[in-house]
């Protein structure tokens, strides 16, 4: 107790006396007293989480100083939910989404317009939906249908209706947007130009998308007219969330 009580007061910057105070107070206020914390279920949460603070703290450094990324300065309220949401994250893929989205979020080159908004979203995603972002950013110059998205999936024991309902959760957050066959050709135009002018090289972005994607060669003589299936592409929103998550 005695190396805790140190400790606290070193980082609070307070006297230790005044933390003691506080401390021995609390063990007044609740059922068990800080010393049987540490026989409860309790400290080993509290272990695992200051450990993936430590953790994600530690890769972010790494990586900055790898790839030499001038950092800068960002507010409570957005490292805060990063150290917050990535301590509970127990699955290694998602716990370094919320790395590089930390990273993202201190790099200097990069804006910090959406990151609280991105916080929000990435807490109420799980790794599922987190694949069908990926595929449809590998195809983001064409839409997919469900089945398509379920096929590159590649789970054989992933339920049809499972997909949809991660479909429409994206959908909730504007990542994904919801096209058919007879409205999708005219939309694409703006969408790309959308997407262009979100991202931190215009040029770039859309001549990807203007000359290298599959609908240079399409034939579209054939297409049919009638409402089709749904079919998904990702938003302008939903692009700059994957780049802002997976450190392109």
């Amino acid at each position: 107790m005695g190396d805790f009580i140190e400790k606290a007061s070193d980082i609070l910057g307070m006297p230790i006396e005044t933390v003691n105070k506080a401390v021995s107070f609390l063990g007044k206020l609740v059922a068990p007293t800080l010393e049987e914390l540490s026989l409860i279920p309790y400290d080993y949460v509290k272990a695992f989480r200051y450990k993936r603070n430590i953790d994600i703290l530690c890769r972010t450094q790494e990586y900055c100083l790898e790839k030499n990324i001038k950092i800068k300065k960002i507010e409570l309220k957005n490292i805060l939910p990063i150290l917050e949401y990535s301590s509970l994250e127990e699955d290694e893929d998602m716990f370094q989404i919320w790395t590089n989205l930390l990273i993202s979020s201190i790099d200097d080159r990069n804006d910090n317009f959406f990151i609280n908004s991105y916080i929000n979203m990435l807490k109420d995603l799980g790794s599922l939906e987190i694949k069908i972002l990926d595929i449809l950013y590998a195809d983001r110059g064409f839409p997919l249908k469900t089945e398509e998205i379920k096929n590159k999936l590649n789970i054989d024991s992933l339920d049809i209706n499972t997909i949809k309902i991660a479909i429409l959760n994206l959908e909730r957050f504007n990542l994904i947007g919801n096209v058919s066959d007879i409205f999708w050709i005219s939309i694409l135009e703006d969408t790309i130009k959308e997407i262009a002018e979100l991202s931190n090289n215009y040029e770039e972005e859309y001549s990807y998308f203007r000359g290298n994607n599959k609908l240079r060669n399409k034939d579209f003589s054939n297409l049919n007219l009638d409402y089709g299936p749904s079919m998904y592409l990702l938003t302008a929103v939903g692009i700059d969330f994957v780049k802002k998550c997976k450190r392109e």
